[in-house]
């Protein structure tokens, strides 16, 4: 299972020395990857960043065929060259012996693909190796992590809003449904709107008239967060999720991911996610999934459309997102599959 990630569109990142790597990479996945295999695609004579994939380490069986997935994946978004790190534990030069077979594998699948393995780095507890140094260029006891507050990748990592997280789990806890007194709250909101919402439906120009009205409320909820307020009273939500489950309405919304209105869309939708008492977190749970990808973030896409999927597995829009995300597919190519509109059309 890959996550692909992708820097933020239109940002340039620059990673000249593998301490920078090192740095950059819990950043670009939104975390700090623990037992992980990460690698990152190059492209192009400047070797500018594109995706970055990351798996769990995988068995030893498993190796060749994660190898050419891997391979695969960043051939397929253009790279020239690769960096691979792998995250694990132990300490000293030895802890780097059991993972060589895997780089070994990596090294072979992308040079069938027609790319160069640029650098391959080891870390662990606090420390970075580099895969490559088999002479004393690197000390044995390797080179420490550093994460300053004033380093060009940190200053660079809040200026377009990334963050690293602790680890997976704490991405995961974005989507963690609330409990409660709330939830409770919300059981019965949701209740009341389903009933309501039914009473009004004995024809036709009923339901373009409820879409309708979907959409402009969905609008101003968007505009609400993007203004920052993302308090929502039980019955909000409820209209709200409910709404999208036209899926005329759900698609026109699906693509607002893109332009000034895309960060405050993800909000609403993990907002909405979290509140919507199952089974009805499937829709907001989907587009988030599908709006968390299209900003180039992977690992909350992947999180959200499991989840999604474990509601209704043949839930046809989360079957694509876990496509796009199973191939590699650059977020800025979802552009082809349907170009965003803005929130005011």
């Amino acid at each position: 299972m890959t996550e692909p990630t992708a820097p933020p569109p239109g940002r340039l990142l620059r990673l000249r020395t593998p301490a920078d790597v090192v740095e950059a990479v819990p950043y670009l996945l939104g975390f700090h990857p623990r037992n992980s295999l990460v690698a990152l695609s190059l492209r192009g004579p400047r070797q500018r960043l594109g995706l970055v994939l990351r798996c769990d380490l995988p068995p030893p069986e498993s190796r060749h065929p994660v190898a050419a997935c891997a391979a695969a994946h960043l051939a397929a978004d253009g790279a020239s060259q690769a960096v691979v790190a792998v995250y694990a534990g132990g300490d000293g030069l030895a802890a780097l012996d059991p993972h060589r077979p895997l780089v070994d594998a990596l090294d072979r699948a992308l040079r069938e693909q027609g790319i160069g393995l640029h650098e391959a780095l080891y870390v662990a507890d606090g420390r970075w190796w580099s895969f490559f140094c088999v002479a004393a260029c690197c000390p044995a006891e390797g080179t420490p992590l550093v994460f300053h507050p004033d380093s060009p990748v940190a200053r660079a990592a809040r200026a377009w809003g990334l963050q690293a997280l602790a680890d997976r789990d704490a991405v995961a806890a974005r989507l963690e449904p609330v409990t409660g007194a709330e939830a409770e709250a919300l059981a019965a909101a949701f209740k009341t709107v389903k009933a309501e919402l039914a009473g009004r439906l004995p024809t036709g120009s009923g339901v373009q008239a409820l879409r309708e009205e979907s959409l402009s409320l969905l609008r101003r909820a968007v505009r609400r967060v993007l203004q920052g307020g993302e308090s929502f009273q039980a019955g909000e939500v409820a209209r709200l999720v409910l709404g999208l489950e036209d899926h005329a309405v759900r698609d026109q919304a699906a693509e607002w991911r893109y332009g000034r209105y895309g960060a405050a869309a993800l909000r609403l939708w993990l907002l909405l996610a979290r509140r919507a008492t199952p089974p009805h977190d499937l829709v907001p749970l989907t587009l988030a999934a599908l709006a968390a990808y299209s900003s180039g973030d992977g690992v909350l896409a992947r999180i959200a459309v499991e989840r999604a999927l474990e509601r209704d597995p043949d839930y046809r829009l989360a079957c694509l997102v876990r496509d796009v995300l199973d191939q590699g597919v650059h977020p800025k190519n979802l552009y082809r599959l349907r170009r965003g509109k803005e929130v005011s059309s």
